[in-house]
């Protein structure tokens, strides 16, 4: 006689594990440079609170390129290595959760939002 045999289940639970439902991870992305990581988090981020790094990382790199439209050569060299340290600087503590806060890109943030509410 056979013997009778257990019927094996498995469970199984989906999560949101997105790289995208990190909110302290998608605002590091967010300061990939030149507009590439503020564009791509602003239509992928899940988290409103993405918002705030997408902004300060647009702002900066409309700055710089601005720049070094201006600055030729030597100087516009040393402001890309500025710019790439000052990125990699604002995602780490963004990625760490730690607030992020200067007050030239805010002052330039509140002025915008008045103009845009007028």
């Amino acid at each position: 006689m056979p013997k009778p045999t257990k019927k094996v289940t498995l469970e199984v639970k989906q999560e949101s594990d997105s790289i995208l439902s990190d909110a302290n991870l998608t605002s590091a992305m967010s300061y990939f440079p030149y507009f590439i990581g503020a564009a791509a988090m602003y239509f992928l981020a899940e988290d409103k609170r993405v918002m705030h790094h997408v902004k300060y990382s647009a702002m900066m790199a409309a700055a710089v390129i601005v720049l070094m439209f201006v600055l030729n050569g030597f100087f516009a060299w040393v402001l890309n290595i500025i710019y790439w340290g000052a990125s990699a600087f604002l995602a780490l503590k963004a990625y760490k959760g730690e607030e992020v806060k200067i007050e030239i890109l805010d002052s330039i943030e509140e002025k915008f939002n008045e103009k845009v509410k007028k």
